[in-house]
């Protein structure tokens, strides 16, 4: 069985959406009351508001930019995965998988937006290349039929890429 995946939609999950739409909104707001009282006070005051807003979207961002022009095939039948990358492709054998790790949002986060439907995949090989899947191009339960996946929690789920903490 082949299956392909590829970034699906730029409005996945629906916390960016939500996040886009509220953060020009407050944004709005903040220069405005900025403006109108002519008083960094309030910029002080609501700016921290918008933070959480302004970080989903630099995630939603990261995560796109980096699924953009990527396809992830996978064959169960030949344990074959493929990946294509920026015009070059790259397929091994499922045995040359060195781990897979899927990086959340921790359960301690505080919870101010809809961030929690975020997280990426990491996948090293043996040869040492490292490739990231995003939720904007697949479903990490796919991950979990291939080999037994390391989950690790963040804050925020950003892309990481320091390979200090990388799984030996």
């Amino acid at each position: 069985m082949i299956k392909t995946y590829k970034l699906n939609n730029l409005w996945q999950p629906a916390a960016f959406k939500e996040a886009v739409i509220i953060q020009l909104v407050l944004s709005t707001i903040i220069v405005a009351l900025t403006i109108a009282v002519n008083n960094l006070l309030f910029l002080l005051i609501l700016l921290p508001i918008t933070l959480p807003f302004i970080i989903i979207t630099y995630i939603h961002y990261t995560y796109y930019r980096e699924n953009l022009n990527c396809i992830l095939t996978i064959d169960k039948n030949k344990s074959l995965i493929t990946i294509q990358k920026d015009g070059s492709s790259h397929e091994y054998r499922l045995e040359e998988i060195k781990f897979i790790e899927r990086n959340i949002l921790s359960r301690t986060s505080i919870r101010l937006i809809r961030h929690s439907d975020y997280w990426y995949v990491r996948i090293k090989f043996k040869d040492n290349k490292v490739f990231y899947f995003s939720c904007l191009m697949t479903d990490y339960l796919i991950f979990d039929t291939l080999m037994p996946v390391t989950v690790r929690t963040r804050f925020y789920p950003y892309l990481r890429y320091d390979d200090s903490d990388l799984i030996k």
